[in-house]
């Protein structure tokens, strides 16, 4: 099954990856996509300088492990049908792509 990692946008200083508004989004795209969506939350600016946020987006030390994710679901997540996305300019869109280079970089590497 294909899986999609969603991160808020925010401009790294606002937003949240389990507010109302984005639970409601992510659960539109899962059906419409018919796929896993996956919302990765990262700590905010100013309180966690850079680079916090991207770090997050791979091993959030408290609450949300992407790695434990994919080894834990690998019978059913597809590497070669995963992608990432973020919110429209800057920190989400910026921090999925880096994760998604950082979590399988063999499948970033071939393609």
């Amino acid at each position: 099954m294909p899986v999609i990692l969603q991160f808020h946008g925010g401009g790294f200083v606002s937003g949240s990856s389990d507010s109302v508004g984005n639970d409601l989004f992510c659960m539109r795209v899962a059906k419409l996509c018919d796929a896993i969506v996956v919302t990765v939350g990262y700590r905010l600016a100013p309180e966690s300088k850079y680079p916090t946020a991207f770090e997050d987006g791979v091993k959030h030390p408290e609450e949300w492990r992407l790695e434990r994710f994919l080894d834990e679901n690998n019978d059913s997540v597809d590497l070669y049908k995963m992608m990432a996305f973020g919110g429209r300019k800057r920190a989400g869109s910026s921090i999925s792509s880096s994760s998604i280079e950082q979590c399988v970089p063999e499948v970033v590497e071939e393609n």
